[in-house]
This record gives structure tokens, sequence and C-alpha cells, in this order.
């Protein structure tokens, strides 16, 4: 019988756990957005001051890392309506995309 007495005790654990991961896991993605959206911000102001040639790559570079912004919201969006709480293996791939394509 004790087996069963422990159960709920177990269930209320991890699902503290499961919420306590997903919010780690938001606060990252969060973070990782708002950096994206910043450095974004700063290369189109570069742009705006850059030679037309080198301003037409600035803004190219701004829309790629948009267009990355948005997949690891949506991907972490739907991996989390789906049931799959590794948002932070997402956000952490991303992070190292950009860190590969914008350098140190």
């Amino acid at each position: 019988m004790r087996q069963y007495s422990s159960a709920p005790a177990a269930a209320g654990d991890l699902a503290a756990a499961v919420a306590a991961d997903q919010a780690q896991s938001s606060e990252e993605l969060l973070n990782i957005v708002i950096t994206s959206l910043f450095a974004v911000g700063l290369s189109l102001q570069a742009a705006a001051v850059s030679p037309a040639d080198l301003a037409k790559q600035q803004i190219e570079q701004a829309v790629q890392r948009l267009d990355d912004t948005i997949r690891i919201a949506r991907n972490a969006a739907f991996n989390t309506r789906e049931g799959d709480h590794g948002t932070g293996l997402v956000a952490a791939e991303f992070s190292s995309r950009l860190a590969i394509r914008n350098g140190p």
C-alpha cells in the first residue's frame, strides 16, 4: 500500500520539476530573442550609414538573423505545445548557430 500512497507525491515532484524546467527554458529563449533583436537593430543602424554594397550585405544578414529568430521561437512554441520540453536544447542550438554566423 505504501507504494500507492507515495505516487501522488512523486507525481507532484515531477510536475514541479517540469514546470521549473519550462520556466528556465522560456527565460533562456527570451534572452536569446531579445539579444538577437538588439543585434539586428544595431546592424541596421550601421547599414544606414554604410556604402550601398556593404549596406546591402548588412541588411541581408539582418533579415537572415530575423528569420533564424522567428524559426527558433516557432520551434520552441511548437515543441512546448507537443509536450517536448527541450526548448533549452533548441535555444542552445540557435545560440551556437548565431555565434558561428556572426563571429565571437
